[in-house]
Parts: C-alpha cells; sequence; structure tokens
C-alpha cells in the first residue's frame, strides 16, 4: 500500500471522527430534549394534583370554593390536552433519539474500522521494512563474506 493511501486513509479517519463527534453530540441533545419533555409532563401532573387540593381540599368560604372548583373542571381539560401535546412530544423525541443513537452507531463502526485497516495496513508495512533491513543485511554480510573469502584466495 503506498504512502498516499495511508495518508487518505488517516484524512478519512480524522473525518469521520468529526462525524462521530457530531453524532455523539446530536445524541446529547436529543437526550436532553427528551428530558426536557418529561420535566414539562412532571410539572403539569404535579399542577393538576395541587390545583386539585387547592380548589376541593382549600380552606376558603362556600362561593369562592366553588369558582375554585369550576375553574379547575375548566382548566383540567386544557391541562389533559397539554399532557397529551406533551406526550406526543415525547414519542417524536424517542425516535429522533433512536434515529440518533443509530446513526452514532455507524459512524463509530466506520471510524473503527477505518482504525483497524490503518492497523493492518501499518503492521504490513513494518513487516515489508523488516524483511528489507534483514535483506539489506544479509546482503551486506554475503558480501563480507565474499569479499574476505576472495581476500584469502588471492592474497
Amino acid at each position: 500500500m503506498s504512502a498516499a493511501r495511508l495518508k487518505a486513509l488517516h484524512s478519512l479517519e480524522k473525518l469521520q471522527d468529526l462525524e462521530a463527534d457530531e453524532a455523539r453530540a446530536h445524541l446529547a441533545r436529543c437526550v436532553q430534549d427528551e428530558e426536557l419533555i418529561e420535566a414539562a409532563i412532571e410539572r403539569i401532573e404535579k399542577d393538576i394534583v395541587s390545583n386539585k387540593l387547592f380548589a376541593f381540599e382549600g380552606e376558603s368560604d362556600e362561593n369562592r370554593k366553588l369558582d375554585l372548583q369550576r375553574s379547575y373542571r375548566e382548566w383540567l381539560p386544557l391541562a389533559r390536552r397539554q399532557i397529551e401535546e406533551k406526550n406526543n412530544a415525547l414519542q417524536e423525541a424517542h425516535r429522533h433519539t433512536e434515529m440518533a443513537r443509530e446513526a452514532m452507531v455507524k459512524t463509530n463502526t466506520a471510524l473503527e474500522a477505518t482504525g483497524k485497516l490503518i492497523k493492518e495496513i501499518n503492521a504490513e508495512l513494518d513487516m515489508e521494512r523488516q524483511r528489507k533491513e534483514q535483506a539489506d543485511i544479509d546482503d551486506i554480510a554475503r558480501t563480507t563474506f565474499i569479499r574476505r573469502h576472495l581476500e584469502q584466495t588471492f592474497f
């Protein structure tokens, strides 16, 4: 494998590393979006409970209590609709998170494959260098042996 191909693989690895970083960041944003939606649902549910307690168990005069209960009954369907909308948004956020997770796995897999290929090529190049070095050493040894043999024979 030529040095140019190895250099191209290193460039590819750098690009894949950037892509993997972006995929991880995107996944983190997706998870954060899910958490924000879940927190919003939890707040609405707590509001339902606390408003119910306030409207039905609070200490107020009868007219005020009836007004609070009427207001609560009017508000409750709106709160439930908000929860439903948030649950729908949460399902969509789950889908986005799964897609982001799959994309991250793909980018990490590609990055690992490129890294493995680079290591294999480097190992091959190292073996090739070692074979060349050994061949050079053998040539020097052969030349030295022949020279000594010729010197002993003719001198």
